[in-house]
């Protein structure tokens, strides 16, 4: 299982993938930055692709372990695949940690963009994630906000398509806040995926993803859900919608 953020790219770019490996890897690999020893690109990984790169950052965070002695703090590296697509002009970060977050795309807009666009995660909002629900295979699960109906802040339902049960006739339209649908890809493989408002996560739900299935798993996401939506206000930005 997969999650991920994702967000636009300056719709002028006009950079060479290669050289934004080679900005990258120059100004920010682990510990070249005098200021930041705890995090940056990890030189030894790259994966290019005709249209995208994968990198991966690594940050080196402590983390409390439990022994027959009690809890000890060590250092932990965590791996952050990082995606950039300049076809589809997204980037993907996967972490749902906004620290994590923020400092790639301060990385990305002061060593590929010179500070001259200023990157930001895009969020998801309920009429997106409606949309999306409309036209997926099937609902598979679904958590809605129900104070009018219910005496509980939230309810769930999980089936094999909730559009054809009681409960999405009773809960449906109430606002939602997660769905995860099934979608049959290439090959008549079925693939799961939840949008999440809060945090605007998308999740793929299988396990021990290649890098190469990864990168064709958000070309396919992004080509069945985010571009149709992509110049409408159905995904937006915190500062200004894309219309």
């Amino acid at each position: 299982m997969v999650s991920f953020v994702f967000g636009h790219l300056p719709p002028e770019n006009n950079f060479e993938l290669k050289e934004v490996t080679s900005s990258l890897f120059r100004n920010y690999s682990l510990g070249k930055l005098e200021k930041r020893k705890d995090s940056g690109i990890d030189t030894d990984f790259v994966l290019q692709t005709s249209f995208s790169i994968l990198l991966r950052y690594i940050f080196i965070e402590k983390q409390e372990i439990m022994t027959l002695e009690g809890p000890i703090i060590l250092n932990a590296k965590i791996h952050v695949p990082v995606l950039i697509d300049s076809k589809r002009k997204l980037f993907y970060i996967f972490s749902t940690i906004k620290k994590r977050q923020n400092i790639i795309m301060n990385d990305l807009m002061e060593g590929v963009y010179y500070n001259n666009y200023k990157l930001e995660c895009l969020n998801l909002v309920e009429s997106a994630i409606r949309k999306i629900a409309e036209n997926s295979d099937a609902i598979i699960f679904s958590s809605h906000k129900t104070p009018t109906k219910s005496p509980l802040l939230n309810i769930s339902g999980a089936g094999l398509d909730l559009r054809e049960t009681d409960y999405w006739e009773s809960y449906g339209q109430d606002p939602l806040d997660l769905i995860k649908i099934s979608l049959v890809s290439n090959g008549n493989k079925t693939i799961k995926i939840s949008f999440k408002l809060s945090g605007s996560i998308i999740t793929v739900h299988r396990r021990n993803l290649s890098d190469e299935d990864l990168i064709k798993m958000c070309n396919k996401i992004a080509d069945s859900f985010l571009i149709p939506y992509m110049n409408s206000p159905l995904i937006q930005t915190t500062i200004n919608k894309f219309i």
